[in-house]
């Protein structure tokens, strides 16, 4: 499964990461980068469902190797962009981007 890793978060600044975030919301919320700020809600401002809130996370596991959210409370508690990313961080297995 390491082979499917495209990017170490590790080697992204929070900033870089806040994009790749950023984009995912846009893209899940059908809307332009500009209105996703870091703090903005997902569900309450942009009003993105369950099905957008996995996809997101789908974009993020793809990308990034780190497993989705384990549940529905674990999903809504992660409602901002700075929020994901804080999870991407802590999800992060450094042992999976190390080459052999």
């Amino acid at each position: 499964m390491a082979d499917d890793i495209q990017i170490d978060p590790a080697t992204l600044s929070d900033e870089e990461l806040l994009g790749f975030v950023r984009r995912f919301v846009a893209d899940a919320g059908d809307c332009s980068e500009a209105v996703v700020g870091s703090d903005t809600d997902l569900y309450g401002e942009l009003a993105i469902d369950s099905l957008g809130i996995v996809a997101v996370f789908i974009d993020v596991a793809y990308t990034f190797g780190v497993p989705e959210p384990s549940g529905e409370t674990e999903y809504r508690a992660l409602d901002t962009p700075s929020k994901i990313v804080d999870f991407i961080r802590l999800r992060r297995k450094p042992a999976d981007y190390e080459q052999n």
